[in-house]
């Protein structure tokens, strides 16, 4: 409205205070009759269903499906091309022997008595472990176990070895997949 009545007062109209009324009186009286003509009725926008028979004859033939005795059986089945794919996954893991995993070291210097000491009692405590003796000229090294869970050998870390061994170290490495002995 204030669009219209700053549109008249624009010079370039030039109308007389009179019609200037009449219009814009016009204006007021048609903008009303066209929201008088908004019907509050929002029933008839609402959608509405209807019982159809076709509906019921759809539910009869779902139940007649459902209750058949012998199932239907698929054209073609999946199953056989799965299985081969899961065979060759299982012999292709069958072959992986090593994984990353976590190992003990109980010691590590260049004295070899001092590294076999080391490894006697270490099997003193464990004697199921298995200990691995590695030497890179000229360090003896010494580990224990082959963890996959870095919790666990972190518990038999501090309950078993810490006491025997201040300076042992959990250490990351390739460790042996089917090997499974129970430190405790």
């Amino acid at each position: 409205m204030l669009f219209l009545r700053n549109i008249l007062q624009h010079p370039s109209y030039m109308l007389d205070n009179q019609l200037k009324n009449v219009i814009f009186f016009f204006v007021l009286c048609f903008q009303s009759l066209v929201f008088a003509q908004i019907d509050d009725d929002i029933d008839k926008y609402s959608p509405s269903f209807e019982y159809n028979k076709q509906q019921s004859n759809q539910a009869n033939i779902i139940e007649q499906v459902i209750s058949r005795e012998k199932p239907t059986l698929p054209s073609y089945n999946h199953s056989l091309r799965v299985n081969s794919l899961l065979d060759s996954i299982y012999s292709a893991n069958k072959q992986i022997k090593f994984m990353e995993g976590y190992r003990i070291q109980v010691y590590s210097g260049e004295n070899k008595e001092l590294a076999n000491q080391a490894k006697e009692l270490v099997y003193k405590i464990f004697p199921n472990a298995d200990i691995y003796t590695i030497y890179k000229q000229p360090t003896y090294r010494i580990k224990l176990g082959d963890f996959i869970d870095k919790l666990e050998a972190i518990r038999v870390l501090d309950s078993k070895i810490k006491k025997p061994f201040p300076k042992a170290l959990l250490i990351s490495d390739n460790v042996f997949i089917k090997r499974k002995v129970k430190y405790e």
